[in-house]
């Protein structure tokens, strides 16, 4: 976590790049406040929570997140 915490997790604001991020509204390791959180530092980020998924939700919910993947990739 120190690695994280004090490195990456700090240059998360110059993402530039279209960014998704998908999470489980069940996470219990990280609940759906820490997407928001991420969701308002990474500027044009689109947060997707994914109803039913905890931690790992293309896992957990691939009905319901491929779709999602999909349309965020294509042009």
């Amino acid at each position: 976590m120190p690695l994280w915490e004090q490195g990456f997790a700090r240059r998360l604001g110059e993402i530039r790049h279209p960014t998704l991020i998908l999470w489980g509204t069940e996470d219990r390791v990280f609940p759906p406040q820490v997407g928001r959180e991420l969701h308002a530092t990474i500027q044009g980020s689109t947060l997707m929570l994914i109803t039913g998924a905890g931690h790992i939700p293309q896992w957990e919910r691939p009905e319901a997140v491929n779709p999602i993947l999909l349309k965020f990739l294509q042009p």
